[in-house]
């Protein structure tokens, strides 16, 4: 089969991880697979195609409207045999034009309101609509009802060592921690990074933090570990390859993951995999499916810093419990998680929506509800004329 893979951008984060994955998995099964981007030029794009992936991008120019543009997405997806779109808006709205034999799923990575309204849309022009999470399958299942689009979830799923990484790992005095992901407070929190690491040294701990990823809030994530008096204590490393991530988490005791929200994120179970303990959100239907407190790492309540510190501080005072709490974790998601899971489900999906007709043809037309406010204007000139029609409504209420 011919697959295509799409996003707005590709970009550092776990949507790109999650897709390479997916890419992987059907190469390695004989299929030929193409990423599209189609809203920018992500930073990411060079590397995939170093990398020996097939990228094309094609950005939404200043000129065209984004309706024009899943138009021209869609002209684009209609030759492969199964089209998988990630958060994108672009490729989702063309899913009516695309030929009845191209098997088109959608897939929910967040569980937020504007990524089932992207996902769902107005139309049943998707033949799957694919959950990351438990919650966010629910919640789509919900938003669905009485709808013939398939609903499933399919866990995210990472490279996993046959044989557990730390077993001959001498213990050191120094307790390694790290970050891996995006580098913005609203989805992360990452501001709470500085009172976390602050909290373990006030405890006696010998500790050092190691930040791997990119993203807005870099800037002042930095600042705020020197206003701490932090600098000494933190490596900020940047947006990492997967070699290097994995490479981080084998020196690393412990993972810090304060996220505010998720949809299944891959970063505890790369940790996982590679014998560092999670130390995360506690979010349920999420977290709380790969990790059971205490078992393989710690989840703790959002926006709480100093449980994060404590919860460090009680595995690095119980090395004996950390070590187990590695072993388990690798071996959960040895058992449950791997890529090559997610792969083959993934494609069992695509060959059942193929071997059955659609209940109904699809659209024939671009589903603007999910474009947007004024999706037939061009791009340039869409948040202008938003602004001046909230301005003239404004006005007009004041007359009023």
């Amino acid at each position: 089969m011919r697959i295509a893979i799409t996003s707005p951008a590709l970009r550092f984060g776990g949507l790109e991880k999650y897709t390479r994955s997916l890419a992987g998995q059907f190469a390695a099964a004989g299929h030929e697979v193409a990423f599209f981007e189609t809203r920018w030029r992500g930073d990411w794009a060079g590397w995939f195609r170093e990398s020996g992936l097939a990228v094309r991008s094609l950005p939404l120019p200043a000129l065209r409207s984004p309706a024009g543009h899943a138009a021209r997405v869609a002209r684009a997806l209609a030759g492969y045999d199964a089209v998988i779109a990630n958060d994108d808006a672009i490729a989702r709205a063309g899913f009516g034009l695309l030929p009845a034999a191209t098997t088109a799923i959608v897939v929910i990575h967040a569980d937020l309101a504007g990524q089932y309204e992207t996902a769902l849309g107005a139309s049943d022009d998707c033949d799957a609509v694919v959950g990351v999470s438990d919650a966010i399958a629910e919640q789509a299942a919900a938003r669905l009802a009485g709808r013939p689009a398939r609903l499933v979830r399919v866990h995210g799923g990472v490279r996993v060592p046959d044989a557990w990484p730390k077993a001959n790992v001498v213990p050191a005095g120094l307790l390694a921690l790290c970050f891996v992901g995006r580098v913005s407070d609203c989805y992360k929190g990452v501001f709470l990074l500085p009172g976390i690491l602050q909290g373990v040294l006030d405890a006696g701990m010998n500790a050092r933090l190691v930040v791997a990823g990119d993203g807005p809030d870099l800037p002042e994530l930095r600042r705020r570990f020197t206003a701490a008096g932090l600098g000494g204590r933190v490596e900020i490393a940047g947006a990492l390859s997967s070699g290097e991530v994995e490479r981080l988490l084998d020196r690393s005791d412990l993972l810090l993951l304060p996220s505010r929200f998720e949809g299944f994120p891959l970063a505890p179970l790369e940790a996982m995999a590679r014998g560092a303990v999670p130390v995360v959100t506690l979010l349920p239907g999420s977290t709380d499916r790969m990790i059971e407190d205490g078992v393989h790492g710690a989840l703790v309540a959002s926006g709480d810093a100093a449980g994060f510190a404590a919860a460090v501080v009680a595995l690095g005072l119980d090395r004996g419990q950390l070590r187990r709490m590695s072993e388990a974790g690798w071996r959960r998601v040895h058992e449950e998680f791997t890529e090559e899971r997610m792969g083959a489900e993934f494609l069992r999906l695509i060959a059942e929506l193929r071997a059955r007709p659609r209940p109904a043809p699809r659209s024939g037309r671009v589903d603007r509800s999910v474009l947007g406010d004024l999706p037939g204007l061009p791009s340039a000139l869409a948040y202008p004329a938003c602004k001046l029609r909230r301005l003239a409504a404004r006005g007009a209420g004041l007359l009023a």
